[in-house]
C-alpha cells in the first residue's frame, strides 16, 4: 500500500527518483483471482516485484513499459467502469433523498405532489361505486327505521343498487386488468402492504355482498328484485336450500357491518395521505384533465 513506481536507474539513488503517484498495489487488489493470474498482468507483477527490490535493469525497464502499457489500459478501463457504477449508485441514492425531501417540504408547505393517476374509466367506475355503496349503507339504515310500504320501497332501492354494484365491480376488475395503475403512494412497508390488503379486501366485500344478497332471495324461493323487475327465485326450495338462504342473510348482515368499517378506514387512509402532502385525490379524479 502506498507503493510508488520509481523511474530511477538500477543504482536506486534517492536523488534521481521521479514518482508517478499511482497506487498500483491498490489497483492490483481489484484484480485478484483469474485476472491477476492472467498472462497479461503476470509480466507487470513480475516487473513491479523487481522494481521493489531495485533489480530492474534498463532492458527490463523497456520491457516493463511495453508490457505494462496494455495492462495499464485494462486497469484504467476497469477502474473507470467501477467509478461510473459507483457514481450511478450515488446518484440514485441522492435522487431518492431529494424525492423524500421534496415530499416532506411539500407536506410542510401544504402543497401536494403529483403521484400519477388511474385510467379514466377506472376513475368514473370508482366514483360510481362510491355513490352506489353509499346509497346501500344509507338505505339499509333507513329501512330499519321505516315500516310498511315505505320500507319495501327503501329495500327495493337497497337491493337493486347492491346488485348493480356487483356488476360494476366486475367491470372494474375487467378494466383494471387491461390498464396500468400508478405506482404505490410512497410510504413504509406497513402502509404499502396495508393499502394492497385493503384494496383487495374491498374487492372481496363488493363481490360477497351482492352474491349473498341475491342468494338469500333466490335460495329462499323469493323473487329477486331489481328496480321494477323481478327475477323468479328457486321453485319449491327444500329445507337445505332454506338453511342456505338463512345463512346468506346472516353473513350478508355481518359482513355488511364490517364493510362499513372497512370503507371508513379507506376514507381515513386517503385523508392521512392528503395530510402528508400526497395528492391521492388527483389519482381518481375523472375531471383532472379539465382542471
Amino acid at each position: 500500500r502506498g507503493f510508488f513506481v520509481s523511474c530511477s536507474g538500477p543504482s536506486g539513488r534517492s536523488g534521481s527518483h521521479r514518482e508517478t503517484g499511482v497506487d498500483f498495489w491498490k489497483l492490483l487488489r481489484m484484480f485478484r483471482g483469474s485476472v491477476f493470474r492472467s498472462s497479461l498482468l503476470r509480466p507487470l507483477g513480475t516487473s513491479l516485484a523487481l522494481q521493489s527490490q531495485h533489480q530492474l535493469t534498463p532492458q527490463a525497464a523497456r520491457s516493463f513499459v511495453s508490457v505494462s502499457r496494455p495492462s495499464f489500459s485494462l486497469l484504467t478501463t476497469t477502474a473507470r467502469s467501477a467509478v461510473t457504477q459507483e457514481a450511478k449508485t450515488t446518484l440514485a441514492r441522492h435522487t431518492q433523498k431529494r424525492t423524500s425531501a421534496a415530499m416532506a417540504e411539500a407536506a410542510e408547505g401544504g402543497h401536494h405532489l403529483d403521484l400519477g393517476s388511474y385510467n379514466n374509466a377506472i376513475k368514473w367506475i370508482h366514483w360510481t361505486m362510491a355513490a352506489g355503496i353509499g346509497i346501500c349503507f344509507v338505505s339499509v339504515q333507513a329501512a330499519y327505521l321505516s315500516e310498511g310500504s315505505t320500507k319495501e320501497v327503501i329495500m327495493n332501492i337497497h337491493n337493486s343498487v347492491g346488485i348493480l354494484m356487483g356488476g360494476t365491480v366486475l367491470a372494474r376488475l375487467l378494466v383494471r386488468g387491461f390498464t396500468t395503475a400508478p405506482p404505490h403512494v410512497p410510504g413504509n412497508m406497513l402502509e404499502t402492504y396495508g393499502a394492497i390488503a385493503g384494496h383487495w379486501a374491498l374487492y372481496a366485500f363488493m363481490l360477497f355482498m351482492p352474491l349473498t344478497g341475491i342468494g338469500m332471495y333466490y335460495l329462499g324461493g323469493a323473487d329477486v328484485p331489481f328496480f321494477n323487475l323481478k327475477f323468479p327465485g328457486l321453485a319449491n326450495p327444500d329445507k337445505e336450500r332454506m338453511t342456505w338462504a338463512k345463512e346468506c342473510f346472516k353473513k350478508h348482515k355481518l359482513v355488511g357491518e364490517a364493510f362499513q368499517y372497512l370503507v371508513g378506514i379507506h376514507m381515513g387512509a386517503a385523508g392521512y395521505h392528503l395530510l402528508k402532502g400526497h395528492n391521492v385525490m388527483r389519482r381518481v379524479n375523472p375531471l383532472v384533465a379539465a382542471v
